[in-house]
């Protein structure tokens, strides 16, 4: 076993629940007992984590001073209270280390995960039950949980608005039918399964290879609520997988493998789990353009940039850029204020 992938802990889902999470020895009662959010959209809240490494202080403090900027993009003038954030952030962060540490003290904006398994494609899926657990507890209001890569820039107000949007399009009640047992459907937004969807010409419910890219995903509460109440698997694939949550080292894969289930029967309690109500969101979605905007990442050139779509208005077009660097962050934050406030 690699130094990376080193076990550190727990061998138990109560173990992972109640000492990786620090947060309290009443957790597990407190997850059993969760509210239901309010539908009232004028409370709508979305939150969520940015996985992000210790060494990536610079690209953290870019997306506090753009996106995540709670003074001016990040303001939502009509919530109740005024002036809510569009988007309640955490960031999440592996385990502490002096730097850190003082930067959460400054920010008050970091969780530490504490995960049993540390290095690159590892047990990613851990840090995602983690995050889970601990945002179902602390924000037990949330209408939409989520999970972010630190590189990514979204346009708050427009995203906002297109996910509120979706709870009023769509019909509060489905009839559904499975091996002839029938049940309701809740409002849209509690089973949403939001993001790039990959593979969806092969699948239109949730699988391994037919799910949401991890750079951007957000859960709606009852699908949070199914995955928390599940136990993960420690042994890696040795756990039967309609009853644990198996990882795939992967966020996005490891989702989209546990939503699958969720249209099956659920064997522990002879009763039947929500489906996830997946959207995909590609086409406002920057995540597949063309290859020249991967490649650039110079401030200067990208004011000469020759794309129609930014230099008119990058918020116009889409909600969401993934793989942008601190100045892209810096031009499209500029743009944005010039064009929206």
């Amino acid at each position: 076993m690699k130094n990376s992938e080193k076990r550190r802990s727990p061998t138990s889902n109560t173990d992972l629940i109640d000492q990786l999470f620090q947060v309290d020895p009443k957790m597990p009662e407190k997850i059993k007992n969760l509210p239901n959010p309010p539908q009232n959209l004028q409370n709508f809240q979305i939150v969520v984590g940015i996985l992000s490494a210790n060494s990536n202080f610079l690209q953290r403090n870019s997306s506090r001073n753009t996106w995540l900027n709670t003074k001016t993009v990040n303001r939502n003038p009509h919530s109740q209270p005024p002036n809510q954030p569009y988007f309640t952030y955490k960031f999440l962060i592996d385990r502490p280390d002096r730097q850190t540490l003082i930067e959460d003290n400054i920010f008050n904006d970091i969780v530490f995960l504490n995960s049993s398994y540390s290095g690159k494609a590892v047990r990613l899926g851990e840090k995602l039950v983690i995050w889970f657990n601990y945002a179902a507890v602390n924000f037990p209001q949330a209408s939409l949980i989520g999970k972010v890569d630190d590189d990514v820039w979204i346009c708050p107000q427009q995203l906002y608005g297109y996910l509120q949007r979706l709870d009023l399009v769509n019909p509060k009640s489905i009839q559904l039918a499975t091996d002839q047992v029938q049940f309701k459907h809740p409002s849209y937004i509690k089973n949403l399964y939001f993001g790039h969807v990959h593979n969806l010409d092969k699948s239109s419910t949730p699988n391994r290879q037919t799910r949401i890219d991890e750079m951007f995903v957000l859960l709606g509460w009852n699908l949070v609520r199914n995955l928390i109440t599940r136990p993960y698997c420690f042994q890696g694939e040795d756990c039967p997988a309609d009853q644990f949550l198996i990882d795939t080292n992967f966020g996005g894969s490891s989702l989209g493998r546990w939503l699958g289930w969720f249209n099956q029967k659920d064997h522990q309690r002879e009763t039947r789990v929500y489906g996830a109500n997946m959207h995909a969101a590609n086409k406002i979605f920057a995540h597949t353009l063309s290859q020249q905007y991967w490649n650039m990442r110079d401030y200067d050139n990208f004011l000469n940039y020759s794309d129609d779509v930014v230099r008119r208005g990058f918020c116009r077009t889409y909600y969401l850029w993934h793989k942008a660097s601190i100045n892209d962050q810096k031009f499209l934050y500029d743009q944005y204020v010039k064009m929206y406030l």
